[in-house]
């Protein structure tokens, strides 16, 4: 097995588990621009340690800043569009969808921009994983949701914002920047992000910031969990994407499933057959292309 697709398959434990701790940060009450500024604080300290243990490339520094900076501005807004989104349609419902719609942008832009070419198998696993969580829109859900329109619109923007962050990081390993460095550097321009965000957060509520059904309990523990499983999920889905953009890419939106089933396990989301049918068959899926 090629070393990118190992790292694309650990990013589909590291980051699914992250996404459900940032769903377990909501439940807990958490003040989110405040747990987010901790948690990319805690990255940046976690990737600036790793950076004793390996041999530096300080060559492209420039180029380099450029590029995280780039990528993070449009993950950032990705975030916010996505919360957005949740606002509006179950969890259940959202991570499915976003991880069909996301894989076809990625996919398309992978063979114009980037030239890459895919065998029929991969064709045909790609497919058969951005169709599959289609079986989760019904009019059903519809009446289930907040707003399901408004939820798929912010969706669609999400989409497109991580669309061109993921271009980003293709782009720094096509140019052979150092990713180690790349992961630091990005940790830092996330920290600085999510400060500017929890100091608007806190001017809008002026005194009164800090409302009282925010908690503040274990938060800076939690917030570095969070932190670690935040870097190490994007270092490894960095490293992923030395190998073919599309495949790489699909393979990591298998973590929906970890939030998925840990949601319906712990907080009991909306769980029927249909959606049991969606994760077995993603299941079935990767393992048959692995």
């Amino acid at each position: 097995m090629e070393t990118w697709l190992i790292y694309a398959i650990a990013s589909i434990f590291l980051a699914g588990i992250f996404s459900f701790l940032v769903k377990v940060a909501s439940h807990k009450h958490y003040n989110p621009s405040l747990v987010t500024w901790y948690w990319y604080a805690s990255a940046a300290i976690f990737s600036g340690i790793y950076l004793f243990f390996v041999d530096i490339n300080w060559d492209n520094l420039v180029i380099l800043i450029a590029i995280s900076s780039i990528q993070v501005i449009f993950y950032f807004f990705s975030t916010i569009t996505r919360m957005e989104s949740m606002k509006n349609i179950d969890s259940v419902l959202f991570f499915p969808i976003f991880k069909t719609v996301s894989p076809i942008f990625v996919t398309v832009c992978g063979l114009i921009i980037f030239q890459e070419s895919l065998t029929t198998k991969e064709i045909i696993w790609i497919l058969v994983w951005i169709t599959i969580p289609l079986l989760l829109i019904t009019t059903r859900e519809k009446k289930r949701q907040i707003n399901l329109k408004r939820g798929l619109i912010f969706l669609v923007y999400s989409s497109l914002l991580v669309l061109v962050s993921t271009l980003m990081i293709k782009q720094a390993s096509e140019l052979n920047l150092d990713m180690p460095l790349f992961v630091f550097v990005s940790a830092i321009a996330w920290t600085f992000t999510s400060w500017l965000s929890y100091k608007w957060f806190k001017k809008q509520h002026k005194k009164k910031w800090i409302d009282k059904k925010y908690s503040t309990k274990n938060i800076y523990s939690f917030a570095a969990v969070l932190g670690f499983f935040n870097i190490t999920s994007f270092y490894a889905f960095a490293k992923a994407l030395e190998g073919n953009l599309a495949v790489a890419f699909t393979i990591n939106s298998f973590s929906i499933l970890i939030p998925i089933v840990l949601s319906i396990i712990f907080y009991k989301d909306h769980f029927d057959i249909k959606k049991a049918i969606v994760i077995l068959l993603s299941i079935v899926s990767i393992i048959l292309f692995i």
